[in-house]
Parts: structure tokens; sequence; C-alpha cells
């Protein structure tokens, strides 16, 4: 049987508490700064983590679905891959699981984004550079410790882009 680094770690941990607290969690892409600054603060942690949830809609209609409604595809993939990296960074390192029991509002917004992008690459209209950008990061996504042992984002979403 073999451990990860992950679980040797934390049984040392505990066994020994003047180890420091786990690794950081690190960032794929460049940070969004309205991300780290006003959304994912411990001031925002509330139960279902009601508050970074709406404030991630908020982010989405005001910088990512006009990006998408301009043509602007670079720009909306950019982004969106930005909150992605932020929510799985942020919900190892703040213990997002502890907030909730079966509804996660973060990922129900994420998820209402996804569905923007949809129209866009089914007519063809999100495609080239921009959508193999977007594949391209979504499986760096997928090599996360919150969606590998959580499942965060919903695996509904990288489904999606599959049978696209």
């Amino acid at each position: 049987m073999s451990m990860s680094f992950s679980e040797i770690y934390d049984c040392h941990r505990k066994l020994n508490t003047s180890l420091p607290s786990k690794p950081e969690q690190m960032h794929i892409f460049t940070p969004d700064l309205i991300l780290e600054e006003d959304v994912f603060i411990p001031r925002n942690l509330d139960w279902e983590c009601e508050t970074i949830g709406r404030l991630l809609f908020e982010y989405g209609e005001k910088f990512i679905e006009p990006a998408l409604a301009e043509g602007m595809y670079d720009l909306a993939v950019k982004r969106y891959l930005q909150m992605l990296d932020s929510l799985t960074v942020h919900f190892v390192k703040d213990e997002h699981w502890t907030y909730y029991d079966d509804l996660y509002f973060p990922n129900q917004a994420v998820m209402h984004i996804w569905e923007q992008f949809v129209p866009h690459i089914r007519s063809g209209k999100l495609a080239g550079e921009a959508l193999k950008t977007l594949e391209d990061g979504l499986v760096l996504i997928a090599q996360t410790e919150a969606y590998q042992n959580y499942g965060i984002p919903s695996r509904r979403l990288f489904k999606a882009i599959v049978s696209q």
C-alpha cells in the first residue's frame, strides 16, 4: 500500500505538531487580483460559501460574459481558467469543505458561467487557439488536488467539454 506525499505529510504533522502546516497550494495560472483580494478572502467564508459563490457569479457577469458577447474569447477563457484555478487553490488552502454539506455555491457559479461558453463552442465561434487553451487549461485543472480528491470544480464541466 503506497501513500501519497500529502497523506504521509498529514500523518507526520499529526504526530509532530512542530511541523509547519501543509505546503502552500500553487496556482497554475497567473492569479487575478480581483479574485485573490476581493473574492477568496477569509471574511467571505460563510456557510455553503454563499458569499464567494455570489461574488463569482458577479465576476462572471462583469468580466467573462461581456468578453464572450464581444467575441473576445481569449480573454474570456483566460479569466475563466483563472477563476477555476483560484477556486481549486482556495478550496484546499482555506478548507472550503468544512463550510458546506451538500451545496457548494462556488461550484454552482462556475457551472453557470460554463453554460455561457457552451453556445459559443457549439456554434463554432469559440474555436481554434482559444478552444485549445480552454481544453488544455481544463486538463491542468483536472490535475489539482481539489479536483482529484474532492471533485471541485464539478466533473460535469469536464464531461461537457468532451461531448462538444
